[in-house]
């Protein structure tokens, strides 16, 4: 699994966004202090999503202070490996470019096991059968 060496451990996945008959390949952080899973907003668009503010408002608290966003409907695939894993999000977008997408806890942890492994710069992913 890949990840971002700019700045140590940055836990990098590839994932597909899909809504209706459009898809979006795209890389997000796995960020455990997240709640939600938020996508930058040119996604939204390239999806077909018309109008990001049409999606249910929420608002995040950050330590740079609140981000507000919308949250859609959609459908998210995760490839490791040979093995394809396709489930129903609920994700959401940014109104502005931010500087990273981010996979919160509402969808990845509901999915798999994961682990850090500081010492190596690694991390790990397991679906959770159970």
């Amino acid at each position: 699994i890949p990840f971002l060496d700019t700045i140590g451990l940055q836990p990098a996945l590839e994932v597909e966004l899909i809504y209706g008959a459009k898809r979006v390949r795209t890389i997000g952080i796995l960020d455990s202090g997240s709640s939600f899973t938020v996508f930058n907003p040119e996604l939204a668009e390239i999806l077909g999503v018309g109008d990001v503010t049409a999606g249910r408002p929420l608002r995040a608290r950050t330590l740079g202070g609140p981000i507000d966003f919308y949250s859609f409907d959609l459908e998210m695939e995760i490839r490791l490996g040979n093995r394809r894993d396709r489930f129903p999000s609920q994700i959401g977008f940014f109104v502005s470019r931010m500087a990273r997408n981010i996979l919160g806890r509402n969808l990845l942890f509901a999915h798999y096991e994961i682990g850090f492994r500081e010492s190596r710069q690694m991390f790990y992913l397991r679906r959770d059968e159970g």
